[in-house]
């Protein structure tokens, strides 16, 4: 009995430090992959600064929530905010800038997979060839402002997938804009 329950509180602590957390109005840097896994844990987050990146994952429910981050990307990059309100810019002043490093990088894309996920997000891709962007939740990519910079194209497709997942989304110089 007494194992079972040792297991379990070390099963407990292992998944409460499985992501990174930054703390309202304070920074976080990485480089390779960021992983904000848990519901609010990176949510104001002033800065997320990702070097060399392959993955910001904002997985957990208002994970990312009004916070801004600057990415350099390297090839495969993806950014994924799968979480209800992840990715979320309650007052439509938060911004994620994917800058890669070698114009013309080939990145993954960009998943918007929960309900209200990237609602009223900036993302400035900057220079990177995007495999794909999906908005596939509930109002995903409503009232979301998304520009292609220094020669950025969406090389494959643009999904709107959830109800009124791209409603008055705006979208610059790219023809697979919704």
């Amino acid at each position: 009995m007494l194992s079972v329950v040792l297991f379990s509180l070390l099963a407990f602590i292992q998944i409460a430090i499985s992501g990174d957390e930054c703390i309202s109005g304070q920074s976080l840097s990485g480089s390779d992959e960021i992983k904000c896994d848990d519901d609010f844990s990176c949510d104001g987050c002033d800065s997320i600064v990702l070097a060399d990146g392959k993955l910001l994952n904002c997985g957990g429910d208002s994970s990312c929530l009004n916070a801004n981050a600057d990415i350099d990307a390297i090839e495969e990059f993806q950014l994924e905010c799968n979480g209800e309100d992840s990715c979320r810019s309650d007052d439509g002043t938060n911004t994620f800038t994917i800058t890669c490093i070698m114009v013309g990088e080939e990145t993954k894309g960009i998943k918007c997979g929960g309900d209200s996920s990237c609602r009223g997000l900036t993302i400035i891709i900057d220079g990177c060839d995007v495999e794909k962007i999906e908005c596939d939740g509930d109002d995903s990519c409503r009232d979301a402002d998304i520009r292609l910079i220094n020669g950025a194209v969406i090389s494959s497709e643009f999904v709107c997938g959830g109800d009124r997942s791209c409603l008055d989304l705006t979208c610059s110089d790219s023809p697979e804009c919704p």
